[in-house]
């Protein structure tokens, strides 16, 4: 019985140990979120544009301007569409993707301008209302004016294809 004795406590003070290390790093934890006020911050802005808090943590920002003009469309008695999933999958596709180019790292003696386009591009889109559908239309509308590069180009081999295929 002496052995098992000991072997228990042994146990007991094991567990007690990691029972206090977890304790420790749980605490450490809270008062992280309270030095951050990460509750009380998006609980306010869960608040502010009702939604949970769950999709202020884990959903952009485009969710939370479309959630911020349902509350504004509503008390104005505006009902906003809402495009079913088969009428999003029946939308057409990007004609030109943008092109995004890493910096590298050196010493630049010119200026260089570095954009965080995760807030500043939907602060510009929202500022003036940019889309080019609104501003102009749907690309393939634009006959005889120069498209993005990538349009213009497959266009551009699609008439040498074709061209081809009339020579052969």
């Amino acid at each position: 019985r002496g052995a098992v004795g000991a072997r228990l406590a042994a146990l007991e003070a094991g567990r007690l140990r990691v029972l206090s290390h977890l304790l420790r790093r749980t605490s450490v934890s809270f008062e992280i979120c309270e030095a951050l006020e990460l509750i009380s911050r998006n609980s306010e802005l869960a608040r502010v544009f009702g939604i949970d808090l769950y999709s202020v943590l884990t959903r952009g920002s485009q969710y939370r301007v479309e959630s911020m003009l349902l509350r504004l469309a509503k008390t104005q008695h505006y009902v906003l569409p809402s495009p079913t999933k088969s009428q999003v999958a029946s939308q057409p596709s990007l004609e030109a993707l943008p092109l995004i180019l890493e910096p590298q790292g050196r010493l630049y003696t010119s200026p260089v301008v570095v954009l965080d386009f995760r807030s500043l591009y939907p602060s510009i889109v929202i500022g003036y209302n940019y889309c080019y559908s609104s501003c102009l239309g749907p690309l393939r509308s634009l006959k005889g004016i120069a498209d993005p590069g990538s349009t213009e180009r497959r266009r551009q081999r699609q008439g040498q294809e074709q061209e081809q295929q009339q020579q052969q």
